[in-house]
């Protein structure tokens, strides 16, 4: 966040939603391919 708002002059709100999507949809495949994984079974 700190780069998209010092070196490209984004809106620091607008970048907190960009890395709040990131970050969402990173802990969502996540916990699709660790935690949720059916044990002999490779998604």
């Amino acid at each position: 966040m700190h780069l998209l708002v010092t070196r490209l002059g984004w809106h620091y709100m607008a970048c907190r939603l960009i890395i709040a999507a990131i970050t969402g949809l990173w802990e969502y495949l996540l916990n699709l391919y660790v935690n949720f994984r059916v044990a002999g079974k490779h998604v």
